[in-house]
């Protein structure tokens, strides 16, 4: 919709005049309309705004009544304030006007006869004038609506801040409660064994050795994941991907593993083929893979399975662990990588785990462009789904 420049007069002939020099150097970026009865210039001016059209510029005559006019265009200033006015007046009624003229927007007056030159030079000014008014409020309401979005940002940024803060605030007095417990036990059943030595059976030494040994090793690997998250929360764990073939690193999981699953009588099955190959770290690949493969040896009755698979899919590599044990409640589900829902469970052979393992595979995994996937029913067994890009290409065109 083209911007229209209006001139009124109650003079035909000299309306029509002023319309054609208008148009002769406007006409192709402006619309010029003409009323010829001053009376009716509020109206027809209102008109045209409720229809949406705008005004950047008033060419009025007042060579008949000058008190009249200013009136008038006084009523059009209060409609769109922002409308600039140029009033063609003759010399002798100057005079006359002046005081009438304070209550208009007055870009400029003419005093007639005029010249051509001087009077495209004004419009071209006037019309100039009100272009960038226009460019300033629209840089002006785009600036207030990147502050309030930055704003929103901001305080969105300070309530995340602080929620993740007290997350691991609680987190931390968590991790302190289960150190401090351990260490507490650790203590006392050295001292038992310290004190009563001799008085004690023999069985008794060997059960007090084995807690001391299983809480110890249960301590230690809680320290380590805990060494590990805290780096990465601060930045200072290395993230090296590189192309490799995901068999090498599932075969060195399977031996790790294997002790643990032959002391429960549990068969680790892997059916991943060689030439998979995959774009991650590797180190936080075989962590993660570790992580999963030990719960799921950890949660499995003995005489049970664990199934290893993997498969290319769209440019990712997807990964199941599976297994045969006692699955997950699905009010559980939810809260498995859930920092502030940290899940201390026993295995089916009373294996105690940190309850940290998949909080850190959930990060790596995020760290790695990857995604992870849970399926369990209670009784039923889980199904762990870990996928990771296959190239550079891949993980960029999917996140």
């Amino acid at each position: 919709m083209k911007k229209i420049i209006l001139c009124f007069d109650n003079n035909p002939a000299t309306v029509n005049s002023t319309c054609s020099l208008l148009n002769k150097e406007f006409g192709k970026e402006y619309t010029i309309e003409a009323c010829t009865n001053t009376i009716d210039a509020v109206g027809y001016f209102s008109e045209l705004k409720k229809s949406g059209f705008t005004i950047p510029l008033i060419v009025s005559n007042c060579t008949e009544n000058p008190q009249i006019s200013c009136t008038i265009l006084s009523d059009i200033h209060k409609i769109d304030p922002e409308t600039k006015i140029i009033l063609m007046v003759n010399k002798d009624r100057l005079t006359v006007i002046k005081a009438s003229l304070k209550k208009v927007n007055l870009y400029r007056f003419i005093a007639m006869p005029f010249d051509n030159d001087d009077f495209h030079l004004t419009v071209f000014g006037a019309l100039n004038s009100w272009n960038q008014i226009q460019e300033i409020k629209l840089k002006n309401n785009e600036l207030a609506r990147l502050n309030s979005n930055l704003e929103s940002m901001v305080m969105k940024r300070t309530r995340d801040l602080a929620e993740a803060n007290a997350t691991k605030d609680k987190f931390f007095s968590i991790i302190a409660h289960d150190l401090k417990s351990s260490f507490n036990s650790l203590i006392g059943f050295s001292d038992i064994l310290m004190t009563d030595f001799e008085e004690l059976e023999d069985s008794d030494k060997l059960r007090f050795i084995a807690k001391i040994k299983n809480l110890s090793e249960t301590t230690y690997k809680l320290l380590q994941n805990l060494l590990e998250w805290s780096r990465m929360q601060t930045g200072r764990i290395s993230y090296k991907p590189e192309v490799f073939d995901l068999l090498t690193v599932i075969k060195s999981v399977i031996r790790l593993q294997k002790s643990h699953a032959n002391g429960k009588n549990i068969k680790l099955v892997s059916t991943i083929p060689s030439g998979l190959k995959v774009f991650a770290d590797i180190n936080m690949t075989s962590t993660i893979l570790r992580n999963i493969c030990s719960n799921a040896i950890k949660f499995t009755e003995p005489g049970g399975e664990v199934i290893l698979r993997a498969e290319k899919e769209h440019g990712y590599v997807k990964i199941e662990i599976e297994d045969s044990g006692i699955g997950i409640d699905s009010d559980e589900l939810d809260n498995l990588f859930q920092i502030s829902k940290r899940l201390k469970t026993f295995g089916t052979a009373m294996e105690e785990g940190t309850g940290l393992g998949l909080i850190l595979v959930k990060e790596f995994i995020d760290l790695n462009k990857g995604h992870i996937n849970v399926e369990s029913k209670k009784g039923e067994g889980s199904k762990f789904t870990v996928t990771l890009p296959t190239d550079p290409n891949s993980m960029f065109a999917k996140n």
